[in-house]
């Protein structure tokens, strides 16, 4: 979709973020200027055809004062003979719940800076309205103004009353646009979480203290249904479930997956995770932040940390539990790890840490996000909430309650290329290495992967274009630290080839890596950046053009790279055509090896996928390893 300007404002495209709406005082909005709930919104632009533009906008009066924001997307049109003479599909309907529109829709977000009554019951909107693109984020689209007259709603709006339309004009005085507003319900933003659980496993339904699904969205202002499904899914033969696996049943078993009809998530409970103790959020396709699961047969440890919980099952401790299924969806709702105070988005650990004699874990749990977080699911744009929108962490807009990001002295990040040319279509193994090379240890996190919310980066081809990637499994519910003793090395290897938005090489050239690291240490964020170069040389054959097209065009790849064992057809087909071709079979090899490893195959087969010259990162290595140790130890028969 090319970009597109509903208001036309001259702004700059510059990336930077989006603040929340600030919040407004009570007497400089009026007590009756505008109801609180969501809005029904058009807003059509002059001069650019039938091109108009559909969302909400959500009025959030509390104590405090009034916020407002709002969110856009392109109405699509409906061609009539000819695309020439297409004229603007339906309107949405409305009706007394928050709408739902497509993702790829999705244009702008407004942040409200004034609402100001005027004569006769009128009111003056001030606001900034930022654009997004899924390759560069956020840019200004500069600051408009809209004088809204308060009419008679049309008979399909709830309330006759809350209607107003008028003119946005901007800052030189231009009419850009006309809006029409007309009030639909009292809540902000409409979600529905299913829930689905492993035979034999606990549902997270409550704290088993009248907290529940109910009490937290009526909390947030939210219309949230939740959907209790299937209860009986079937355990895998190894007793413990994989991210394949998880990836596998959500998709399977979840009972709906429109995603531009319905803000759904899926929460799978199910007995033992193979790569968490306690929960996590997957992530790794292009939609992000739909699913998220739970150990419920995790053994809570024995110990005086743990209060009234150790010793039992993490399903048999209600409170626990449903925290942690609220902090899972807490992250598939956009949201990062937060050490603000003992609410939802702090880790168990921490929180079971803090506990007192008196206040032992669970008691000491706060049941409520903190100040920042709550904002932020009101107010943040859709395209950062709503499942499979923008992946976690990626152009977010910033606000007063972000922490503030620090060099850690003494630390350094060695950042190098495990091959300094690479043939297209083929993954990019790049070494990352924290050292600590001043005189005290540091505190950092316990591993550096793809698999914890510490590393992104992007990739910056030779025109100058940068891709972002992020963590493979977006989020999990133990982010474990470390001390770094002074001289140490902390080493992991990132296998890329697909970002947020797609290949991270898909051209040919120099490029250049950029790893960062950060982490949380209140009442800063740890951050520590390095980079490397690799040279990406051309198809040396037609059946290499074929092979790197396919590999750089799926993908569902992506998740047969992250995820060992999984088995999507699109997938494995395009590894399938890279292992056919002898420029690129050795860079997918100790993919495809791992695969077979994870799926029960014999060691002969692994080797024999291996063969002589594969390039396999160090820990590719070590997990082909522990694949093997972990078919011996389950019983799994071997051959030489």
């Amino acid at each position: 979709m090319e970009p597109i300007s509903p208001v036309a404002a001259a702004g700059d495209s510059s990336g930077t973020r989006p603040a929340l709406s600030p919040l407004l005082s009570e007497a400089s909005t009026g007590p009756v200027a505008l109801r609180g709930g969501c809005w029904l919104i058009n807003v059509t632009p002059i001069g650019l055809g039938v091109r108009t533009f559909d969302g909400t906008l959500r009025v959030d009066r509390g104590p405090q004062g009034i916020a407002a924001s709002g969110d856009l997307y392109v109405r699509p049109g409906i061609a009539v003979g000819t695309p020439e003479r297409a004229v603007a599909g339906p309107a949405p309907i409305p009706g007394r719940q928050v709408p739902a529109f497509p993702i790829q829709a999705y244009v702008q977000y407004l942040r409200v800076t004034a609402i100001e009554p005027l004569p006769e019951a009128g009111i003056r909107l001030g606001f900034e309205a930022w654009e997004y693109d899924k390759q560069a984020g956020w840019s200004s689209r500069g600051s408009l103004s809209a004088r809204m007259v308060r009419l008679a709603a049309p008979p399909e709006y709830p309330s006759a009353a809350d209607y107003l339309e008028g003119d946005v004009a901007r800052e030189n005085g231009d009419v850009a646009a006309r809006m029409r507003m007309g009030w639909i319900t009292e809540r902000l933003r409409r979600v529905t979480v299913e829930i689905d659980t492993a035979a034999g496993c606990e549902r997270p339904i409550d704290n088993g203290a009248g907290f529940g699904w109910s009490e937290l969205f009526d909390a947030l202002g939210w219309d949230g249904r939740v959907v209790l499904s299937e209860t009986n899914i079937a355990e895998p033969a190894e007793g413990s479930w994989s991210d394949a696996a998880l990836t596998q049943a959500m998709a399977a078993h979840r009972d709906r997956s429109d995603l531009d009809a319905e803000w759904r998530y899926h929460i799978l409970s199910v007995g033992r995770l193979q790569s968490e103790d306690r929960g996590l959020m997957y992530d790794v396709d292009d939609r992000p932040r739909e699913g998220c699961a739970l150990a419920a047969h995790w053994p809570v440890p024995a110990i005086a940390m743990w209060g009234a919980a150790g010793g039992h099952v993490f399903g048999g401790v209600p409170a626990a539990f449903f925290r942690a299924a609220v902090h899972e969806l807490g992250h598939a709702f956009g949201l990062e790890h937060s050490p603000e105070d003992l609410g939802f988005m702090n880790t168990t650990e921490v929180i079971a840490a803090a506990g007192t004699p008196a206040q032992p874990f669970p008691l000491n749990i706060a049941w409520a996000y903190s100040p920042s977080d709550f904002r932020r699911l009101r107010h943040w744009p859709d395209i950062l909430v709503r499942p499979g929108g923008a992946a976690l962490g990626f152009a977010t807009p910033g606000d007063a309650g972000d922490e503030t990001l620090v060099e850690p002295g003494g630390l350094r990040l060695e950042v190098t290329a495990l091959l300094g040319e690479v043939p297209i279509g083929a993954p990019v193994r790049i070494g990352v290495v924290l050292v600590n090379h001043g005189e005290q240890a540091r505190m950092v996190p316990a591993r550096i992967s793809l698999r914890t919310e510490y590393v992104r980066g992007r990739v910056v081809d030779p025109s100058g274009a940068a891709r972002p990637f992020r963590s493979l499994i977006a989020c999990t519910e133990s982010q474990p630290m470390r001390e770094l003793g002074p001289g140490e090395r902390l080493a992991y290897d990132l296998t890329l080839l697909r970002g947020t938005n797609g290949a991270l090489f898909p051209g040919t050239g120099l490029h250049e890596v950029f790893v960062e690291v950060s982490w949380p240490v209140p009442p800063a964020r740890m951050r520590i950046s390095g980079s490397t170069t690799v040279f990406v040389t051309g198809a040396q054959s037609p059946r290499h053009a074929r092979a790197a097209h396919k590999a750089l065009a799926t993908s569902e790849l992506q998740l047969v790279l992250a995820l060992p064992g999984t088995a999507h057809d699109q997938g494995m087909a395009a590894l399938q055509e890279a292992l056919g071709d002898e420029v690129l079979r050795p860079h997918f090899a100790a993919i495809e090896a791992k695969r077979i490893a994870r799926s029960g195959g014999s060691r002969k087969a692994v080797r024999a996928v291996l063969g002589e010259d594969a390039v396999a990162s160090a820990s590719e290595r070590a997990k082909l390893d522990s694949a093997r140790r972990r078919r011996k130890s389950t019983g799994a028969k071997t051959r030489p």
